[in-house]
């Protein structure tokens, strides 16, 4: 399929009109742990996914500095400033001995102790179901089974229990099959992968943090409990909860519902996201310009930032102030204008003026992209390995396929610029 660049423009229309664009089950299928980052729609839930992440760091980071009293609330929507700096820090510095703080670290070192209690102490309660027994184990019976009795031939109970000398009676059966111990097994499920994924990017990265070793702790816990018949045994959920009186008012299970509901709430976010990735790259690459603009140069406006609790239109920020004019050492000034619909920005020296384009390519798309003869900058996200060697040649195309690569091809733009 040969299409024009323009196409593919992250202020295109074109998303709108791909019914596949919308589709979830790549995203679903990423989250369950069923499909690996070995092909182009694997690598493409991959970046949504980290990206996701990334931004919900940057969240518990304003939400420390709201508790800390260094910034305020925008309004009762949960808005929250976030520095310049703060981004800075988190985006273009890789000091730091430990990894990133996720939700999955964060259950890691503060709750390891709750999921271990739970697994090894279930709760169990007696069910009552009908069922055939012995004349001699019978202790109860109602209505029902008194039907049944009076149905079947004989004047006594001997003869009435027929050659199998078996009646029906009410009996009581110890389960560990309640909505509490589905919503842990589930969430043992969910938090397991997250924490595959926490190791895979950082264990190799700090082997030495306390962090890493607190998520690996957790995960042996985790795929030791899903080995036990009796978690085995429980079926698994395939719809939403609505919560008993055990997850509302129990001690331990209680905080076990708050732990699910952050889970499926973490995984909500990028199935809200899905729908519009295209906007999610737009929005972090811009962020990721904007720091290494401030971190290099002096803005010589004002960068707040405000950040959301959930996304809007696959963005996270509030009205992010992406144009903006920075200036050096030597007193030259550097403007950075981005269009509205963040698809192209401008950067303008004294001696230059250079045009860059947002290109984003779904990973069940593999186009042959025309460009045009012209001077401009084409900073292409795409999943598929020929995407990168069809645009290899070209000097003018940036081309990325992870979040690890933005901080490169952000540098790399900077540097044709």
């Amino acid at each position: 399929m040969t299409c024009d660049v323009e196409s593919f423009c992250v202020a295109s229309p074109m998303y709108a009109e791909l019914s596949s664009y919308t589709e979830v089950a790549t995203l679903k299928s990423y989250q369950d742990g069923k499909l690996d980052a070995d092909n182009a729609k694997g690598r493409e839930a991959e970046f949504v996914c980290d990206t996701v992440e990334l931004m919900t760091e940057l969240r518990y980071e304003a939400e420390r500095n709201f508790r800390d009293g260094s910034t305020q609330a925008n309004n009762r929507r949960g808005e929250l400033r976030l520095s310049i700096e703060a981004l800075t820090d988190r985006l273009t510095l890789d000091t730091n001995d430990e990894p990133p703080q996720q939700l999955v670290s964060v259950i890691a070192s503060q709750h390891l102790s709750l999921i271990e209690v739970l697994i090894s102490s279930m709760r169990k309660i007696l069910r009552c179901k009908r069922d055939m027994v012995s004349i001699s184990a019978v202790q109860q019976v109602d209505a029902h089974c008194l039907r049944w009795l009076a149905r079947q031939p004989g004047h006594q109970a001997q003869e009435k229990a027929g050659s199998r000398q078996k009646l029906m009676a009410v009996v009581r059966e110890e389960t560990r099959n309640t909505l509490e111990n589905r919503v842990l097994k589930d969430f043992i499920y969910r938090v397991e992968i997250l924490a595959r994924r926490y190791l895979q990017q950082n264990e190799s990265r700090y082997p030495a943090s306390s962090r890493v070793k607190e998520v690996k702790r957790l995960r042996s816990c985790l795929i030791n409990a899903l080995r036990l018949p009796e978690i085995q045994s429980l079926p698994t959920m395939k719809a939403l909860v609505q919560p008993n009186y055990v997850l509302l008012h129990d001690a331990r299970y209680s905080k076990l519902w708050e732990l699910y509901r952050l889970v499926l709430a973490h995984t909500r976010m990028s199935e809200i996201v899905w729908p519009n990735r295209h906007r999610l790259f737009a929005e972090i690459f811009l962020v990721w310009v904007i720091t290494r603009l401030n971190l290099e140069f002096k803005s010589t406006y004002d960068l707040s930032y405000w950040i959301k609790e959930m996304p809007t239109n696959g963005c996270f920020f509030v009205n992010p102030t992406f144009t903006n004019a920075f200036e050096d050492s030597c007193g030259g000034i550097l403007s950075c204008v981005v269009t509205s619909s963040w698809g192209r920005l401008e950067l303008k020296g004294s001696s230059f003026s250079k045009r860059v384009n947002l290109l984003y390519i779904p990973g069940n798309i593999e186009p042959e992209l025309n460009f045009p003869d012209n001077n401009e900058i084409y900073v292409i996200c795409s999943f598929s390995e020929k995407d990168c060697v069809r645009t290899s040649h070209r000097g003018n195309v940036i081309w990325m396929s992870s979040l690890n690569q933005m901080d490169s091809a952000v540098t790399e733009l900077l540097r044709k610029v």
